[in-house]
């Protein structure tokens, strides 16, 4: 249909000149108005054809008008065309405007300034956009979710309108009851990949990273909240960027939100104080711990179906009203958690100006008010604490500290103080459990799973090896072990204990005796400590399903975990065993679940075989139950270009992680003078230190060491020291290196194991090569020779007891001596600065070969 009569609206009159003038070739009538109110009158008075308006106007801007029109009978059937962007050509909406027949169309999306667009490409689906504007039949409703979106996360409230407001969550509800996707997947990114461009703007990540990573963030930032506000650096600008906003999202998500006045980030917050950084203009988010896509994706859809709410509690001022220390999982609150809240709770003055701290419902397995007497604790559901924040304009940082972040004397210290408090206040239940295994001996700790990562046959696996410890041990007391229950406990963690019930129901049901026994299955964490205080030692999976006996009660006993698992959690140190006689059933006896591709490492089940299984701890439990002393301190030293990565790795891994790194320097191990004797007996202290440190820090002890043929180390070590020089620009010659003055390249060996490294240069004497082979005669358990990897890693399982396929694969550091590749000069020179050390590796060798039997 021609069109005869067109109505303009623009608050620019030279906008709305060059429109007339790109229009006035139509043979219509052209109705001119400069505002909303002009536009309304002239449309109920000349009924136009249609109506090209522009958005954004002083006064009744062009949505509120375009509302206004379609709510009147008299005007609801005109087509209005919003003319969204000055860069637009008049002529071409006007062309295309010729073919609507919807009572609105939107022809083309504006062309926004580069940030803008930038984050409607990344943070919405285009054709979700698409089907939803032909879906409402009202594209302008999606125009303004767009542009509502973006105005919130770039901090220029003063541009939204009322139907800003409304438009996203309007569109969000639309798109659900459609099915339609209407955001984008979020993108992860990784520390180690950082962009350099975000916003469309230059930024520098790494301060706010480094801020994020620190363990101390957590009680930073509860400190910093008692003045208002929370910072952290700005990846955009030299400024920093402030918070007093918190976003909760269900179940399990607390979300902070900063600014530094014009870009936005989140800090998301999951297990510890900094999960990810979520930079919603580019809807990418940096991995910092556990999160993943679908929590990013929660945060997108509360910020999308909330929105109006988002904007009035970002607009206002909030107070700081406690923090939230919680998770759903009891692996993970008190790897997480409970250190840093411990931590926290140690600041007197902190704990008691904190307003509250929050455990969500289900979530709590512990008691913050037993623990430290504090009557501000409160336990709420998600909604609940969403609406103290957003409701009551308050707002709550998560704490919680990543494990890989800490040192592990943190969680010992959190440990030990944990238990104590508890096994001092025991309730009543914890107490009369106790008292039915009066009188029984060993007590063995079982550990039952009915849900993911179990061994399959556990039934009748647990069932054998308690028939066959029954006749060794006529006295035997069994404590069932399961599922773990939040004081608040869900509909769902009822259910999941149930299932670990019927495990050892049918377990009992197998017995050949009459088993005493109490079960824990079901029962909140403090029960499980009081009662398994009185254990021996344990059987069960090395992850989680150890957490109280091992870790927290630092019981000795037996693991299981698939093979695939195990290689994990061994490599990353992901599970603290304190207790040196914890043993992890070698991955040779355990066979994973067939067809497990698309199966997650720590969900996968695997097979035993039982009669193998006892066997492996009938031959160590009676050393295991005799053991009543602690082990001395162990030492091993690592000599400079002696050892492989692959050798640190394994140790750490045969350790449990128990490998207390102290770097190089006898200083080093001074500073070791600050930690209890106890917890030192429990860990391997590694590193490169002279042999008698240890003495100077009164903390005399075992040792261990790894030596290799001198002469290739030596060699070796000059060739690099060339290549540094070469490096920083100087020319040196392996000769020159030899005689500069390294004390490495001079009995380098007999320097570290006589104590001898003061000595000046070339001045080692014979009377140091007597200490060093006394020394290693008579206060060394152990020495390794990277020239007989075999038999030197058979010796370092046999010596500390540990699994020997853990070493199966290690290859010893090669570096064959090819005379061609020096001068005979520089090998004389390296074999003379070396005559002690060459003696003192045959005395070594002489030393391995005793130990071996040769």
């Amino acid at each position: 249909m021609p069109l005869e009569k067109i109505l303009l609206c623009d608050e620019s009159p030279a906008d709305l000149a060059y429109v007339a003038q790109v229009l006035g070739g139509a043979d219509c009538l052209l109705l001119t108005a400069y505002t909303g109110e002009e536009a309304i009158r002239i449309a109920k008075a000349e009924q136009p054809d249609i109506i090209f308006m522009e958005s954004a106007m002083p006064g009744l801007d062009g949505y509120a008008s375009y509302r206004s029109l379609g709510e009147d009978l008299a005007t609801r059937h005109i087509p209005i065309i919003f003319i969204n962007s000055k860069q637009q050509k008049a002529a071409r909406i006007y062309q295309e405007s010729l073919s609507a027949s919807q009572r609105l169309r939107l022809l083309e999306w504006p062309q926004y300034e580069p940030a803008q667009q930038l984050f409607q490409d990344a943070f919405f689906a285009p054709s979700g956009l698409a089907a939803l504007a032909e879906q409402a039949n009202s594209p302008v409703l999606v125009l303004a979710a767009l542009e509502a979106a973006y105005y919130y996360f770039s901090n220029q409230y003063g541009r939204l309108s009322d139907l800003h407001l409304t438009a996203p969550s309007e569109l969000w509800m639309l798109a659900q009851t459609a099915s339609i996707a209407l955001l984008q997947e979020p993108k992860k990114i990784h520390p180690t990949v950082l962009p350099t461009l975000l916003s469309g703007i230059p930024c520098d990540l790494q301060p706010l990273l480094a801020a994020c990573k620190d363990p101390q963030l957590g009680s930073r930032l509860v400190n910093e909240a008692f003045d208002g506000a929370v910072s952290l650096p700005s990846p955009f600008s030299p400024n920093r960027a402030y918070c007093q906003e918190s976003y909760e999202v269900a179940p399990d998500l607390n979300c902070l939100r900063f600014t530094d006045g014009k870009q936005v980030f989140f800090l998301v917050q999951l297990l510890s104080t900094a999960d990810a950084l979520y930079f919603p203009v580019d809807n990418v988010f940096l991995v910092l711990a556990h999160i993943n896509e679908s929590h990013v994706k929660r945060l997108q859809e509360k910020l999308m179906k909330d929105f109006a709410k988002n904007v009035a509690y970002a607009t206002s001022s909030n107070t700081f009203a406690g923090v939230i220390a919680s998770h759903s999982r009891p692996s993970h609150f008190y790897y997480d958690v409970w250190p840093a809240l411990f931590e926290l709770a140690k600041e007197a003055p902190v704990l008691e100006n904190l307003p509250t701290i929050i455990m969500r419902k289900d979530h709590d397995f512990n008691d913050p008010s037993l623990l430290f007497s504090y009557d501000k604790y409160q336990v709420l559901d998600s909604a609940e604490i969403g609406q103290i924040a957003c409701g009551e304009n308050k707002w709550f940082t998560h704490i919680g500290r990543h494990q890989h972040l800490s040192s592990r004397f943190a969680y010992e210290l959190a440990d030990h103080y944990l238990l104590d408090t508890v096994l001092q206040a025991p309730d009543d239940k914890a107490l009369a459990k106790t008292a039915r295994l009066t009188g029984c001996y060993p007590i063995v700790w079982l550990g039952v799973e009915g849900q993911k990562r179990c061994w399959l046959e556990q039934v009748e696996g647990y069932a054998y090896i308690l028939n066959q410890l029954s006749l060794t041990y006529p006295n035997l007391g069994v404590i069932f072990d399961g599922w773990t229950m939040p004081f608040t406990p869900s509909e769902a963690s009822l259910s999941e204990a149930e299932k670990d019930h019927q495990v050892v129901q049918n377990i009992l049901k197998q017995l050949t005796f009459e088993p005493r026994y109490v079960s824990v299955v079901g029962e909140t964490s403090n029960t499980k400590l009081v009662v398994g205080h009185k254990a021996d030692f344990f059987i069960s999976n090395f992850a989680t399903g150890s957490l109280h006996i091992s870790r927290l009660l630092a019981k000795p006993g037996f693991g299981h975990l698939s093979r695939t698992f195990s290689e994990v959690a061994l490599r990353y140190a992901m599970h603290i065993h304190p207790n040196p006689h914890v043993y992890l059933l070698p991955q040779g006896y355990i066979s994973d679940l067939a067809d497990h591709a698309d199966i997650r490492h720590d969900y996968l089940s695997y097979s035993i075989d039982k009669k193998s299984f006892y066997q492996f701890i009938a031959e160590r439990l009676p050393t295991l139950l005799a053991t009543g002393q602690q082990p001395a301190i162990r030492y091993f030293i690592e000599p400079s270009y002696s050892v492989t990565y692959d050798l640190r790795l394994h140790v750490k891994m045969a350790t449990q992680g128990n490998v207390f790194p102290v770097g190089a320097g006898e200083d080093k191990v001074l500073e070791l003078r600050q930690y209890p004797v106890d917890y030192l007996q429990r860990q391997l202290i590694y590193g490169t230190f002279p042999f008698g440190s240890a003495e100077k820090a009164g903390l005399p002890g075992d040792y261990l060491i790894w030596l290799r043929a001198p002469l290739p180390r030596v060699c070796y070590h000059a060739r690099e020291l060339t290549l540094m020089a070469a490096h920083q620009g100087q020319t040196l010659t392996i000769s020159d290196v030899f005689k500069v003055g390294h004390k490495v390249l001079d009995n380098y060996f007999t320097r570290m194991l006589s104590g001898g490294f003061a000595v000046a240069f070339g001045q080692c004497t014979e009377e140091l090569l007597a200490i060093a082979i006394g020394n290693l005669q008579n206060h060394f358990i152990y020495i390794g020779i990277n020239e007989k990897p075999t038999e030197s890693y058979d010796l370092l399982c046999q010596v500390m007891d540990w699994d020997r396929t853990l070493f199966a694969t290690l290859t010893p550091i090669r570096y064959e001596l090819n005379s061609s590749d020096f001068s005979d000069e520089e090998l004389h020179l390296a074999k003379t600065m070396n005559s002690f050390d060459l003696r003192l590796y045959e005395a070594a060798l002489e030393w391995f070969n005793n130990k071996l039997g040769h």
